[in-house]
């Protein structure tokens, strides 16, 4: 186990993400020191950018 920093802009991040799976990473568990305060940040502007690269599917909402 370890840790690997994406640090930059956000198109900086999406794009390190980008180039790990172009290394032939397919899946990643992404951790924040504070969560609550930056989660909006990986929901708003990284992952939409990942989806835009084709990284990452849309996310599903479940119909209740």
């Amino acid at each position: 186990m370890g840790t690997f920093l994406a640090l930059g802009s956000y198109d900086d991040v999406a794009e390190t993400y980008r180039e790990l799976h172009e290394a032939g990473l397919d899946g990643i568990a992404v951790g924040m020191i504070d969560y609550a305060d930056t989660f909006d940040r990986l929901r708003d502007e990284i992952l939409p950018r990942l989806e835009r690269m084709g990284l990452r599917q849309p996310a599903r909402v479940a119909v209740t």
